[in-house]
């Protein structure tokens, strides 16, 4: 036993041993003096050797004394340690020197135990080379202006407070709390511009920082700024020494915006929160075994079922039986990829089915939510849209009208069958040909400069011009049409609609030959001419002195431009003469002459620049309409007579309108009446025709209240407020609902719009009447872009509401707008006639751009004044 206690002993020893030679600090085992101290070196390791050059043999013959320097014993002159000693205290930290065999001095840390084995008191020194920490304190105190530098860059508040007052505050600190200048804070209690409500708190994150020493975490709390403002801020403060004596270093951030946009996520989770429960879709949570553990009032009506029926089923009791095995394999999907999205046919309480488009997601491992929307009136109005897509083709294809699209390269994308009966062509014949190449080539000058400004412009464009028939002679056709561009804006091609005119230009060249005889006549009385050198009149001809009355010519000679000007017109006149001098030929435009007798003359003027006898002059062409504005008066006047004309035909189109569309539930509702009179039906039967009935009559409500807002529009109450703001109201009730049809919604507006008048809840119905629109545009989903900006006069601030759905034909364009003209099964097209009434009630209007296939947009002109 003693044997194997000896073994054991001996691998315990070279475990230690290898221990103690691995760590790379000197550590020396000392006994300990009666006197309290370390005496003579029991055990160093190879570290201590190394570090100060003496073998082990040699060390083990030496004591603490024998390494360090007599002015360097602190364990003897430093009053603390010697009392740690004499103490029994069993663990002393200290920093000395170490001298080297050599004599270098080395600075360690001396790290003591102390402690008793085997009935003796020893002690086990680990000296730690310090020599770099040295360097580094060096270093730091080098460097602690840089750091102050720093301190000042930083965008927290950084202050430092001794004895409750405030000795250094950075810039940015300072500027937080309202202040021009840190030194305004300097001395200054501290405690001041803390809110009374967190005083408390404060000073004993204070107390903790001073007397425990330790740092104290970032908590949230409220200062005081100098103009009275409560500031939320995160502060964070430590222990620090500043000029020998204790302080508190404190951090502030300010997280008054945080706290802001926390109380904004607040209220829209509280709004989408309402808005589920409010939600016209049903919403149904259920868990991974498919029963429901919650549902929205939405889904129980649309399932006729009480929410406590329903939470006491799963999702497969009210799949119809078609679907079922669809309905596993979508569950399997919606586990194994966390989202699908579908459209399914579910079975209600009263056996009746319903087609729903199901938006599901996984919440949870455990969770699963799906937004469903019934989708069967879209189903319905999908079938409806073949069936008017079959009859616009039916009519386009049996309209007399040449009907033509052109691709972007000018050539045959698509020819009407009148293309046959008028042109003697079939479409074969002309597909991908250039268009152009058909145009008699005196004319193709003409259409390619009406074309061209029709593109660059986006101007509806008509022309007159001849087209080749199939048998190599000429038509004259009139030609009228829209140029097709991309949502981007590129240029996409041309729908053209051409009219055979070939009578009327027969009758228009026996108009020119009467004509003829009368030219000599108008030859004889040519246009105004006059020519000015430095604004003065230096030639005129008889025909100006004619129209201004002037019977001798020497009495215009001489006399300055602008004493022939009205003076309302003088200032446009000497802009005009500027733009001629610049070199520029101004537009045609009216002015006011004054005639020799007084008389106003109402005169066309256009001019340029040119030379006369060598110097620069300015050409005046002017031309007596005083005539043709007392006409255009007239005209005015004959016009207005004509518009109350047109006001009486629209009355009376919109009488039979309403007349149309309240007969059609008017005859739903006899039918109804008429079987539960004819017969005796189940109370459950008769029940069903009653709700229809209502359902009718609820309809034509609808119908005669939106006649009546048309026909008696209210007067809008027009406030100065900002537009932005209103439209992001608008989003925040109508995004969510656009998600759940899968549309995405884009809202973009331009920096700097000032506010401008208008009535928010009105312009709210004119938002709602587009947006639905363009949703019923976009049956499987798309993008709803909405965008407001200044006109580049700034006379209008715009609202534009675009979607890249179906489009809209030219044909359907022009009646947008018209009471009782819509293309859906349900519409009677009053949303759109409201709409227009209220713009226009605002002093604004309404312009829409449209390609069919690829979207279509509203934009809402709003005066900014």
């Amino acid at each position: 036993m003693e044997q194997l206690a000896c073994i054991k002993i001996g691998e315990y020893r070279e475990k230690y041993e290898k221990l103690l030679n691995s760590i790379d600090d000197a550590i020396f085992l000392c006994e300990v003096n009666s006197d309290g101290f370390p005496g003579r070196f029991l055990e160093v390791n190879e570290a201590a050797c190394q570090v100060l050059g003496y073998s082990r043999e040699e060390l083990l013959e030496m004591g603490p004394e024998d390494i360090s320097p007599p002015e360097g014993l602190e364990m003897h002159h430093n009053p603390e340690v010697l009392r740690k000693f004499q103490g029994g205290q069993v663990k002393i930290i200290f920093d000395c020197f170490n001298v080297a065999k050599d004599g270098t001095f080395l600075p360690v840390e001396n790290n003591c135990h102390v402690f008793e084995l085997n009935g003796k008191r020893l002690c086990l020194v680990v000296a730690r080379d310090i020599s770099e920490r040295n360097k580094a304190e060096k270093i730091i105190k080098e460097g602690e202006e840089k750091y102050r530098h720093l301190v000042e860059l930083l965008p927290d508040g950084i202050c430092i407070h001794q004895k409750g007052k405030i000795v250094f505050i950075n810039e940015n600190g300072a500027k937080a709390l309202g202040y021009d200048s840190s030194e305004e804070l300097i001395g200054q209690n501290i405690i001041e511009y803390v809110f009374p409500e967190v005083r408390a708190s404060a000073l004993t994150r204070i107390k903790e920082v001073l007397l425990e020493k330790k740092t104290v975490p970032f908590a949230e709390e409220k200062l005081i700024a100098k103009d009275g403002r409560i500031i939320e801020v995160e502060t964070s403060a430590a222990p620090f020494t500043y000029k020998g004596e204790p302080a508190v270093l404190a951090v502030t951030r300010d997280i008054t915006g945080r706290k802001e946009s926390e109380r904004l996520l607040k209220e829209k989770e509280d709004i989408y929160r309402r808005y589920i429960e409010k939600s016209i879709d049903g919403v149904f949570l259920a868990d991974s075994n498919g029963k429901y553990i919650d549902v929205n009032q939405a889904g129980c009506k649309m399932l006729g079922y009480t929410k406590g029926e329903l939470l006491s089923k799963s999702i497969s009791e009210v799949i119809a039986p078609d679907s079922l095995e669809l309905c596993s394999r979508d569950f399997d999907l919606l586990k194994e990829t966390g989202e699908i999205r579908i459209e399914r046919t579910l079975i209600k309480k009263d056996g009746t089915l319903i087609d729903v488009e199901i938006n599901a997601f996984r919440i949870s491992d455990n969770e699963y939510v799906a937004f469903c929307h019934d989708v069967s009136e879209r189903k319905m109005a999908e079938k409806a849209l073949m069936e008017n897509e079959y009859l616009f083709r039916l009519i386009t294809e049996n309209m007399l009208d040449l009907i033509t699209l052109i691709d972007q390269n000018g050539r045959f994308k698509y020819v009407s069958p009148s293309y046959k009966t008028i042109l003697g062509y079939n479409s074969q014949e002309l597909l991908g040909k250039p268009f152009f190449n058909f145009i008699h080539c005196d004319d193709n000058d003409k259409l390619f400069e009406e074309y061209n400004k029709a593109v660059e412009d986006k101007l509806y464009g008509k022309v007159e011009c001849r087209f080749r028939n199939a048998n190599n002679s000429y038509v004259w056709l009139e030609i009228a049409g829209n140029i097709l561009k991309t949502p981007d804006g590129e240029f996409q091609g041309a729908v053209l609609c051409s009219r055979d005119i070939g009578e009327r230009k027969f009758s228009e060249k026996l108009l020119i030959n009467s004509e003829k005889r009368y030219k000599r006549l108008v030859e004889l009385s040519p246009d105004g001419i006059l020519v000015l050198v430095n604004g003065t009149i230096v030639f005129a001809n008889e025909a100006a002195k004619n129209i201004l009355g002037i019977e001798k010519g020497n009495v215009l000679i001489g006399r300055k431009y602008g004493s022939i000007i009205h003076p309302d017109y003088l200032y446009a006149s000497r802009q005009q003469i500027n733009n001629i001098e610049q070199g520029f030929v101004i537009p045609l435009m009216v002015e006011k002459y004054i005639g020799s007798d007084g008389n106003v003359i109402f005169t066309e003027v256009t001019g340029t620049s040119f030379d006369y006898q060598n110097e620069p002059a300015d050409l005046i062409v002017f031309r007596d309409i005083t005539e043709r504005k007392k006409a255009e008066e007239k005209l005015e006047e004959t016009r207005k007579v004509l518009f109350e004309k047109e006001k009486l035909a629209l009355i009376g189109q919109m009488s039979a309108g309403m007349a149309h569309e309240i007969r059609n539930p008017l005859t739903a509702i006899r039918g109804y009446v008429q079987l539960i009179k004819l017969k005796e039906y189940e109370k459950a039967k008769v029940d069903s025709y009653i709700d229809m009935v209502i359902e009718e009559i609820d309809r034509v409500n609808g119908l005669i209240s939106d006649f009546l807002q048309l026909a008696r529009p209210k007067e809008p109450n027009l406030k100065k407020q900002s537009i932005q703001k209103m439209i992001s109201e608008f989003l925040d009730i109508f995004v969510p609902q656009g998600l759940l049809q899968n549309i995405q919604v884009e809202y973009k507006a331009e920096s700097g719009l000032q506010k401008c008048l208008f009535d928010k809840d009105q312009i709210k119905q004119v938002l709602l009447n587009l947006c639905k629109n363009s949703i019923d545009a976009m049956p499987t989903g798309g993008l709803l872009k909405i965008a407001t900006r200044d006109t580049l006069d700034q006379k209008y601030f715009c609202i534009e509401v675009e979607d890249n759905g179906c489009g809209i034909s030219p044909t359907r364009l022009n009646q947008l707008g018209t009471p009782f003209y819509s293309d859906k099964e349900k519409g009677t097209g009053l949303g759109l006639s409201i709409s227009y009434s209220i713009i226009r009630a605002h002093g604004g209007k309404i312009e829409v751009e449209s390609t069919e296939g690829q979207g279509t947009k509203f934009i809402i002109f709003l005066p900014s004044e």
